[in-house]
């Protein structure tokens, strides 16, 4: 937030809401379109199937033969029959089995970008805005001011610190191109700016080069140590060449920094301060120290670091909400998914699940077996979904970026645990109606239908 010396604030509208008829067309096309795709292969299998083949019910072809993961692990043989079942299990109807995993993938693909995006926003605002400006305001001054007009900041009560900091237009030329930003000068030992690395290590202001966002990189092809041709302007125009000694990642923009000292030196005169950044006393009321701060004669405008990230927070609100009906929907996406395949599955083996009754198998045993089998191949599908999900959200983020604006992809450990765990849940819910179905199931009913 910037509040003038007049204390009126700049509103900024954030918020244009249009309908667009071609997005609501395209999206109820690509409904019917995945409608009728999802329909026809099944369609087409079962126009397919002779009448009599269809009656008999599902027979499965040859021989049994142990599973996949009994031919790779043979000690799993010595397994009980009914584990090896379930293993055998899986492997009885290849399709089916094929579609719930990529099903699963998908699903997870859906929660994970979903969540990826919100791990990501969150990181990126606490990087900018809680590791690198370390700040808790800033002042904008009318006109250069000199060090004097600085110090005399921390006179103001509840001022603790105050540094100078200085903003020029500059373009930066090199073998690759021309870019145009700004190059920021500040204290060499600056307590109020922090630098990372791309790999998270801090760096300091060099005293003979500077130090350029990782957006350099997309719009000049540079790397760190490489030399840059840079042609400053705003009242105090001259040109240098220097050294990019580090590239920094940095959320928003794509800045050159420069220590006070070492600008000086190339301009060969004492810098003004364009502006200054301020701490707080322990204790100092915000509200209090930006009344007296802006009524100081060289102070043209006032932002509040705190204030910026709080309203930042509530933009993000209907991002927020967003995310969850994606996350919503990947849910259901899974259940509906795992439902209707458990439904088939108990569907088509009715026959074998009525007579393992009628020989005695209880039914908390099939229920056991059936469940297994299914949170199996649920269990495939989570490590491909996850991975999936990871490369679908890297390339989601990375369809933002800019040279202002740097979303690198961000996902905390534990969400991909709780996303494995969320489907996992899913699948267990997603059962118990057809698990109810084998409870309730007849067998002198299913034996006499198959037997005609």
């Amino acid at each position: 937030m910037i509040v003038r010396r007049s204390s009126v604030c700049i509103s900024v509208p954030v918020t244009i809401i249009r309908f667009y008829p071609a997005t609501l067309f395209t999206a109820i096309a690509l409904g019917l379109l995945a409608t009728l795709l999802a329909a026809a292969a099944p369609a087409l299998v079962a126009s397919r199937l002779a009448p009599a083949e269809s009656m008999r019910g599902l027979t499965p072809p040859g021989k049994g033969r142990p599973s996949l993961a009994e031919r790779l692990v043979p000690p799993l043989r010595k397994l009980p029959i009914r584990w090896r079942m379930t293993l055998r299990g899986i492997e009885r109807n290849p399709r089916r089995t094929i579609y719930t995993v990529l099903g699963v993938v998908l699903s997870l693909t859906l929660v994970l970008v979903s969540w990826g995006m919100l791990d990501t926003i969150q990181f990126l605002m606490n990087r900018q805005f809680v590791d690198i400006q370390r700040q808790d305001a800033r002042v904008f001054f009318s006109a250069p001011v000199g060090p004097a007009e600085v110090s005399a900041l921390t006179d103001v009560e509840g001022v603790l610190e105050a540094e100078p900091l200085l903003e020029l237009p500059i373009v930066i030329e090199t073998g690759g191109g021309r870019y145009e930003t700004f190059l920021v000068a500040l204290n060499e030992d600056t307590a109020m700016r922090r630098f990372y690395t791309e790999n998270g290590q801090r760096a300091t202001l060099p005293d003979d080069g500077v130090l350029g966002a990782v957006g350099l990189t997309d719009q000049l092809n540079l790397a760190a140590g490489d030399p840059i041709s840079v042609t400053v302007g705003g009242g105090v125009a001259w040109s240098f060449q220097t050294t990019l000694s580090d590239l920094i990642d940095e959320p928003l923009g794509s800045m050159v920094y420069i220590s006070r000292a070492y600008a000086e030196q190339l301009a060969g005169m004492p810098l003004p301060a364009t502006s200054a950044m301020l701490t707080y006393a322990p204790g100092s009321v915000a509200g209090v120290v930006r009344s007296r701060l802006v009524e100081l004669p060289e102070v043209a405008a006032f932002e509040d670091a705190n204030a910026i990230f709080d309203t930042m927070q509530q933009f993000m609100a209907l991002f927020y909400a967003f995310v969850g009906v994606m996350l919503a929907f990947g849910a259901a996406m899974a259940f509906a998914l795992i439902f209707n395949t458990m439904s088939v599955n108990i569907a088509e083996r009715s026959r074998e699940v009525a007579t393992l009754l009628a020989v005695g198998t209880r039914r908390r045993t099939i229920s056991r077996l059936i469940t297994t089998e299914n949170l199996l191949v649920a269990v495939i599908g989570i490590p491909l979904g996850l991975a999936v999900g990871y490369l679908t959200s890297a390339a989601a983020m990375a369809s933002f970026q800019s040279d202002m604006f740097r979303f690198q992809l961000y996902v905390r450990p534990t969400t991909f645990v709780w996303s494995g765990l969320a489907l996992l849940v899913v699948a267990l819910i997603s059962q118990w109606p057809g698990l109810r179905a084998v409870n309730r199931m007849d067998i002198a009913r299913i034996v006499k239908e198959r037997s005609v």
